[in-house]
């Protein structure tokens, strides 16, 4: 199982963060940055909070603990 490599601000996701970080955000590619992994996440976030059920905000919650 790989993961994430990250120096400074700097990010590479390989195998199954890699996956799981497209799953959840809808994208199609990987981001290169801290910044843009958070951003990325962060729209995803928003998403499932303006979708009014408790298993959207269950999914917003799982997501913010994905942010760097």
């Amino acid at each position: 199982m790989m993961g994430m490599l990250r120096s400074g601000n700097q990010l590479r996701l390989t195998g199954d963060c890699a996956s799981a970080f497209k799953s959840m955000t809808g994208r199609c590619s990987l981001p290169r940055t801290v910044t843009e992994h958070n951003r990325a996440i962060q729209e995803a976030i928003s998403y499932w909070e303006s979708v009014d059920c408790a298993e959207s905000r269950l999914l917003a919650y799982m997501l913010e603990q994905q942010l760097l």
